[in-house]
């Protein structure tokens, strides 16, 4: 267990980098509250992590499963979150129901956690913005 464990309440979740869903207005203020870990912005608990290696493609258990990453981090972010963008592209994100017993978070040597989706930030990345 990482000090970064978290646990995410029942709920529908985003997971995916922020920069694509939340909206221009709430970015700055989003970035200066988020920890890699849980916080908490606007009433609503995020869970987010840092990858091992910047932005790219990151690879998952999820079968067609791929998370492209422009901020270095990946979160999840409540599906009713009053800071969204409209219209959220269906290729920028996951969906992620939790049930009533919540699931755990938790990032450990690069791969990040979100329950049993598991998203491989500790290899090479898919594609690299060099």
């Amino acid at each position: 267990m990482s000090k970064k464990q978290s646990l995410l309440p029942m709920g529908l979740y985003y997971i995916c980098d922020p920069c694509y869903i939340v909206t221009v207005s709430n970015w700055d203020n989003f970035c200066d509250t988020m920890v890699d870990g849980k916080f908490n912005f606007n009433g609503y608990d995020i869970v987010l992590y840092d990858t091992k290696y910047g932005d790219g493609e990151y690879s998952s258990n999820k079968v067609g499963s791929i998370f492209p990453v422009d901020s270095g981090c990946i979160a999840a972010i409540p599906y009713d979150a009053n800071f969204l963008i409209n219209n959220i592209p269906p290729y920028e994100y996951y969906l992620y129901a939790v049930d009533s017993d919540g699931i755990i978070c938790d990032t450990v040597n690069g791969t990040l956690l979100f329950g049993d989706l598991k998203i491989y930030t500790n290899d090479e990345t898919i594609f690299d913005e060099d």
